[in-house]
């Protein structure tokens, strides 16, 4: 059997990362497992390292199909996993009739263990069909067989069942990001600050870029492989996170109606919950905050906000987002909420650098 090309090439400064590693190790005892984060998380690069490990000392045999763009159609996809596979399969069937020929390959490799990895699945144009021939593999997989999907989306699944099991792992950006150890180990190896590096906050692809103290390179691979791909609402609610600080899910529907809160957390890096639900960004998305909304766009937002703020009784956060976003004329209807409402603990020190805050101009204002 032949591994068809798509495996990513070692690296000469490559991190191993064991704890992906035996995190990926689970796959022989597991029916399913998912990696799903954006683009420069290093999904294909664990999955690498993780075939390379079980080549080494085999568990069982690894299959792996790197999805492109180029695979139109889910007869095109069954082709080239039966390329992986070295054995023909018939494309003329519908969708259910080509998952059960895959099933029949890994079982036919029985009682061998076999994990077919299905890597850059997003590369696909996502279809019902896509979503309706990996749940059909699911279903018909043989007791032999596993599957690993990774991608940037993944296929819509019934997964409650494979859950409630223990039969699914889900790997997300969380898992995938580098964590101390792994920032440290590669400084030491290019010989630079650990702390500089730090700054990318974990994201794998930043943080090799960091390595060559090219902030500006950040940037643009973050605008180019996250940015440019983000639904309209998706940028938008990426900007009141930034412009807010903490937005809460009610706050960020006010202020963009279309906005799914959950969608922020699996599909933009290095935006978390707090613990109370709120969504923080981190201050990468700060110093890229002018390439993901125009000027307009900010003020709208940030004015949208204060708004929300002092309709929910909370002057002091409504002056915080004005005056740290140059809408100072919004912050004033709120501090004369604030002196008009003193039981919500306002200290009278507090003016000063409320006041010290806002512009020249805004002396002379009446």
């Amino acid at each position: 059997m032949t591994t068809p090309p798509g495996l990513l090439p070692q690296r000469d400064d490559e991190i191993r990362r064991d704890r992906l590693i035996d995190l990926l190790a689970q796959r022989w005892i597991r029916r399913l497992v998912t990696l799903r984060a954006p683009g420069g998380f290093g999904k294909s690069r664990a999955l690498a390292q993780a075939i390379r490990d079980n080549a080494s000392d085999p568990t069982g045999v690894d299959v792996h199909v790197r999805c492109r763009r180029s695979i139109n159609g889910i007869a095109a996809l069954a082709n080239a996993i039966s390329t992986a596979f070295d054995e023909p399969i018939d494309d003329g069937g519908d969708v259910s009739a080509l998952a059960r020929q895959v099933a029949e390959l890994m079982s036919s490799l029985s009682p061998q263990q076999v994990c077919l990895f299905l890597d850059d699945v997003h590369e696909i144009e996502p279809s019902g069909e896509l979503d309706g021939f990996v749940q059909e593999l699911l279903d018909w997989i043989p007791f032999n067989g596993h599957l690993v999907i990774s991608g940037r989306s993944l296929p819509q699944l019934r997964l409650a069942k494979l859950r409630a099991g223990d039969e699914l792992v889900e790997v997300d950006q969380t898992q995938l990001a580098f964590d101390t150890q792994e920032v440290e180990q590669l400084a030491r190896h290019h010989g630079t600050d650990p702390a500089r590096l730090a700054q990318a906050a974990g994201w794998p692809a930043v943080t090799r870029l960091r390595v060559a103290a090219r902030h500006d390179a950040s940037l643009e691979f973050m605008i180019e492989e996250v940015i440019a791909s983000l639904a309209p609402s998706q940028r938008l609610g990426l900007a009141t996170c930034v412009i807010v600080g903490a937005a809460s899910h009610e706050l960020l529907r006010s202020i963009v109606a279309d906005c799914d809160p959950d969608t922020l957390l699996t599909d933009i890096p290095l935006v978390s919950a707090d613990d109370d639900g709120a969504l923080i960004a981190h201050d990468l998305w700060r110093d890229a905050l002018e390439r993901v909304v125009d000027d307009d766009e900010r003020e709208q937002i940030a004015r949208s906000a204060v708004d929300a703020q002092i309709e929910r009784g909370d002057p002091h956060g409504a002056v915080d987002i004005a005056l740290n976003n140059g809408v100072w004329r919004a912050a004033l209807p709120a501090m004369v909420g604030a002196l008009d409402s003193l039981d919500v603990n306002l200290e009278l020190g507090q003016l000063d650098p409320w006041l010290a805050a806002q512009p020249c101009e805004a002396n002379e204002t009446p």
